[in-house]
This record gives structure tokens, C-alpha cells and sequence, in this order.
């Protein structure tokens, strides 16, 4: 027998690699779902935070500008203003006093009102204008020069809010609301101006970190305030006095705009704003859980893999067992006392080897068997009382000079002798016509031997004649029906019918040969159901019993092989099955 290397364990090496693999894949699979689920998520929580500071900051500029325009209406409206600008329309006596009233009233509700930094009256026609007293810049009459400004005074818009304006030096910043308004009998300009410094600042923070690029328009579309590329920004769109802004990039894979009006309409917000930006703000917080998880498996596999390595050594055990039971030990047996499959697996294997070391030694004690019973086979083919009667039959037929007879009771016994010296050490089958026709040659010589009228019926289809039957099977059956089923004891002859038939069913071969004698007693099929040695004590059906036997050797698995049976009005039948 060939040895069997002894390899290295490398089942651990295989689980290791093994779990690993799924810790890392694992870990993949939960970046990319983060990525893919939790990140959105995270994504508008922070665009809602986002939202909720443009909000914030847009209606502070809008109501900014409400107050702006609250408190021109007020001004523009108030009876001493009205009297004093129309005072100072109608009278030419000292209009400079008149218009240090002018201004002085204007100062007062600039004063009054804690939000605006100046206001003035722009005498356009005239070319005068009139200005609160104190907190001027040289930024503030740059609007003067606007388009926007001329618009109002060609009658062409009535009012305007001025972008937002940086003074000199970026010292702060300043807005200016501009509205044309009559006063008497004439049409003024009036401006507001408010200081943004301080809300301009912070917006200015916004940048990078809450917003990438951000804008501020008015209602009507006019810019106010701008941050980065405005080409980048969405187009301006007034329809029905319903101001929106329209893009094709809102809320794209990688880029997001965020739309704000404030709470008066007066203002609208438009920010840009990149994946990367909303990132930054549990950018850490991610970094950290993966580590954290990185961390969690990193440690389970350095505890699991000693663990898988210890649990996996009964298998090497086991496996150096099954090597050495290989290689012709076979009365090696591994003992495992893990509490656990392996254990189960060792006995089951242990149970296995038991169980063929029975088989093996049953087999060879059937072997023996088989061997005695072939040997048995070869010494009974041809009963010497059957010879030494066909002999003095020859010598009879010889003395009566009947020489037909003698040549075909010599010819048949020259068949059956040559048909019994053909049996070797492994042939115990025939087919069905060669059995058919030796048992035709006994049927000759029987007929001469015995005083017989029996009628013999032979059903073999076609397609079953090749199939393959133990040897010497038959004879000892027909011999059976003579002597105990046919022979009439008073007369001495032998007289009836006998039918062989041969049929398939299922999987199985059978024979049924019957015959319309006697029967069996019930004495005899009682003991030869139950086994009872007693059958054979007084020499009856003798060849029955050795015939069941016989198949019962061959054929383990077929329950009965054998069924002996009485039929109705009366004779016996035999039903033999084979494979």
C-alpha cells in the first residue's frame, strides 16, 4: 500500500485567511453602505442647518430693508415734514434755514429709529439735496451715479435697493433703499442707508464652511450682495410677480443650491454649496467611528485566531488517525473528548471502522460459505441413486432390444453429465433455455424410468430465455412434484399436469411451477415457515429446503426467495425469486 503523506495543518491557516477576508470585506461593505445611505442622511441634516442659517441671516436683511421702507413712509408722511419741505417749496425767505430744518428732521428719524446710519432727500429736479445730520461716507452718493438711480428718476422704476457698498479702506459695509415719493406738489427721491458691517462679516464667515458661493438679490432680481463665480449661480426669473430662480444643478451628486426668500419678500438668497463642504462637518466624527470599527475587528481577530487555531487541533488529531488507518493500521482508533461536533465526528468515525471491521469479517465468514456451498453444488449435481437407476433402465431397454429408447435415455443422460461437468468454481447461473432444455433431458429420462401420463406446460417469453438463473434448479422441483405431488399410491403411475411459468415483477425474476396433485400438508408448509428443523426428519421435500437455502445465500436481500403454497380445488405450487 502506497504511504500516504502527512501534511502540514493548513485549515487554520485557511479560516484565518478565511474570516480575515470577511472582516475586511466586511468592512468595505460598511463604508460603502455609509456612503451610500448614511451619508445622505448626514448630507441633509447639515443642508437643513445650512438652510436654517441662510434663512436666519436673509430675513435679517430683509427686515433690514422693511424698516427701511417703514421708516420712509414714516418720515416722508409726518406733518412737520411735509410742512417744513413745503415751507421750504413755497417761500424764498431764508431757504437756508429751511433746509437746516430739513435736515435736522431727518436726523431726528434717523435718530429715533436705531437702525438707519443716514437718510436723504434727493431734490432731483432741483439738483439739492437734503442729508441727516452725521454719520455721512463718500461711498453713500456713488449711488447717484447708478443706472438703476437714473431709472427712478426717468420715472421708470420706483424704487431700488443699491448692492451692497464696501467703504474705503474695507472700513465696513453699507445698503442703500432707494424710493421716489411725493411731498406736496413735487416728487422726491428718499434714501435710507443701513450699516452692514458687522451682518456682512459674518456672512463673510459662511464662506467655506457653511456656503461655498452664496448671493443676495432683491425682489426685483437686483444683486445684492455677491461671493464667488455668479456665473455658477442660478438664473434670475420673474414671472407673474413671483420671483424664483431657476437651475438645472439643484440637488446634484456632487453640488447642491439652496433657495431663501425671506419672510417679507424683500430679499432672496441663493447659496451653492459642495459635497466636500458639507463633509467637513462630521468629517471627524466619521474618521473617528472608522477607526473605531477598524479597531473592533483588528481586535477580534487577534482573540479569534488563537481560539480558531486551539479549536481546530482535535481535527488534526482525528486527521493523522484517518492517515494512519490509511496507510494499514486499522486497528488504530483516535479518542476525542471535545464536547462539541468533533467529538461526534470521532465517534461516527470510530463506529465506521467498527462496523467495516464486521462487515469484513462477515464477509469472509460468507466467503467460506459461498465456497462450501459451490463445493456442495458440484457433488450433488448428478444424485448417484438417479444414475444408478437411469442405468438399470439402459440395461432393461437393452434386454427388451428397444434401442430408441435406450439412444434417447443415453443421449439425455450424456446431456445432463455434460451440463454438470460444465460448472467451474464461479459459474452458479444459466441462462433460462439452457436450464429449460436440461430439465427437458431429466423429463426424458423420468418418463422411461417412471409410469407417467403427466402433461408439461412450459410460459417462457421470448425476451426473458438470456436472462440468467441459478443452475440446477429445476430438476429437483420436478422431481418433487413426481414423487410427492403426482404419484398415486394405489395404481403406482404417476398422472397430472405440471406448468412452469417464467414472468417478471418490479425489479424481480420469477418462477412458478405447479402442479394439480395433493399439495402440500399443513404440517409441512407450517414448519417450513417457521424454520423448523423437524421438516426434514422424515426425508420429505428434502430438495425444497436446501433449494431455499441455496437462494437464500445468493439472493440476502429478497425476503422469501422461496414460497411453497397450496392451490385451489387442489395441487401445489412453488413460486421461486431471483434477481
Amino acid at each position: 500500500m502506497k504511504a500516504i503523506k502527512k501534511d502540514k495543518p493548513i485549515l487554520a491557516k485557511k479560516i484565518t485567511l478565511y474570516f480575515l477576508a470577511v472582516s475586511i470585506l466586511l468592512t468595505v461593505v460598511s463604508i460603502i453602505i455609509s456612503v451610500r445611505f448614511v451619508f445622505p442622511g448626514m448630507i441633509d441634516i447639515t443642508l437643513n442647518k445650512n438652510r436654517y442659517i441662510a434663512t436666519a441671516v436673509t430675513n435679517q436683511i430683509d427686515n433690514y430693508l422693511k424698516s427701511l421702507i417703514n421708516l420712509i413712509n414714516t418720515t416722508v408722511n409726518s406733518k412737520p415734514f411735509k410742512d417744513t419741505v413745503h415751507e421750504y417749496e413755497t417761500t424764498s425767505d431764508d431757504p437756508d434755514a429751511l433746509a437746516a430744518d430739513i435736515n435736522l428732521l431727518l436726523g431726528n428719524y434717523v435718530h429715533n429709529s436705531n437702525l438707519c446710519r443716514r437718510m436723504i432727500l434727493d431734490d432731483f429736479e432741483n439738483d439739492h439735496i437734503f442729508s441727516s445730520i452725521g454719520a455721512g461716507n463718500p461711498i453713500d452718493e456713488t449711488i447717484f451715479q447708478s443706472d438703476e438711480y437714473q431709472k427712478i428718476i426717468d420715472h421708470k422704476k420706483k424704487r431700488w435697493t443699491s448692492p451692497v457698498l464696501e467703504k474705503e479702506n474695507d472700513e465696513g459695509y453699507t445698503l442703500a433703499y432707494c424710493m421716489r415719493v411725493n411731498i406736496g406738489s413735487k416728487d422726491y427721491i428718499v434714501t435710507a442707508y443701513i450699516d452692514l458691517t458687522g451682518l456682512i462679516e459674518y456672512i463673510g464667515e459662511l464662506k467655506g464652511t457653511v456656503f461655498d458661493e452664496y448671493t443676495f438679490y432683491d425682489s426685483y432680481g437686483n444683486l445684492l450682495l455677491s461671493k464667488g463665480d455668479t456665473n455658477a449661480l442660478p438664473e434670475y426669473e420673474s414671472n407673474n410677480n413671483i420671483y424664483r430662480y431657476v437651475t438645472q444643478l439643484q440637488d446634484t451628486d456632487s453640488e447642491h443650491y439652496i433657495t431663501v426668500f425671506g419672510q417679507n419678500k424683500n430679499t432672496v438668497f441663493v447659496g451653492y454649496v459642495t459635497d466636500a463642504t458639507l463633509f467637513r462637518d462630521f468629517q471627524a466624527y466619521f474618521i473617528v467611528i472608522v477607526i473605531l470599527f477598524i479597531l473592533i475587528i483588528i481586535i477580534a481577530d487577534l482573540i479569534m485566531l488563537p481560539v480558531i487555531h486551539k479549536k481546530l487541533l482535535p481535527l488534526q488529531d482525528l486527521s493523522s488517525a484517518m492517515q494512519d488507518i490509511s496507510s494499514g493500521k486499522i486497528n488504530s482508533r483516535p479518542h476525542l473528548n471535545t464536547g462539541d461536533e468533533i467529538t461526534t465526528l470521532c465517534d461516527i468515525f470510530n463506529n465506521m471502522l467498527d462496523t467495516l471491521q464486521e462487515n469484513t469479517d462477515e464477509l469472509i465468514e460468507r466467503e467460506k460459505e459461498r465456497n462450501k456451498m459451490k463445493y456442495s453444488l458440484l457433488i450433488s449435481q448428478l444424485d448417484p441413486h438417479f444414475l444408478f437407476n437411469t442405468m438399470n433402465i439402459i440395461n432393461s431397454l437393452a434386454r427388451s432390444k428397444k434401442n430408441d429408447e435406450i439412444i434417447l435415455v443415453n443421449t439425455s443422460l450424456m446431456n445432463l453429465l455434460q451440463d454438470r461437468l460444465r460448472i467451474s468454481s464461479t459459474e452458479i447461473t444459466d441462462t433460462i433455455e439452457h436450464e429449460i432444455s436440461i430439465a427437458k433431458e431429466y423429463l426424458n429420462i423420468a418418463q422411461i424410468r417412471m409410469d407417467m401420463e403427466v402433461d408439461i406446460v412450459w410460459n417462457c417469453p421470448d425476451e426473458l430465455l438470456t436472462k440468467q438463473i441459478p443452475k440446477n434448479l429445476l430438476q429437483p422441483i420436478l422431481e418433487n412434484c413426481f414423487k410427492h405431488g403426482l404419484y398415486d399410491l394405489e395404481s403406482g403411475m404417476v398422472r397430472g399436469r405440471i406448468t412452469i411459468s417464467f414472468y417478471e415483477k418490479d425489479r424481480y425474476l420469477c418462477i412458478e411451477i405447479a402442479d394439480d396433485g395433493v399439495g402440500f400438508s399443513e404440517e409441512f408448509l407450517d414448519k417450513f415457515y417457521h424454520r423448523i428443523e423437524s421438516v426434514n426428519t422424515r426425508g420429505r421435500h428434502i430438495g425444497l429446503r436446501n433449494i431455499a437455502d441455496r437462494l437464500k445465500f445468493l439472493y440476502p436481500d429478497i425476503e422469501m426467495p422461496l414460497k411453497p403454497e397450496n392451490v385451489i380445488p387442489h395441487g401445489a405450487k412453488i413460486t421461486l425469486t431471483v434477481m
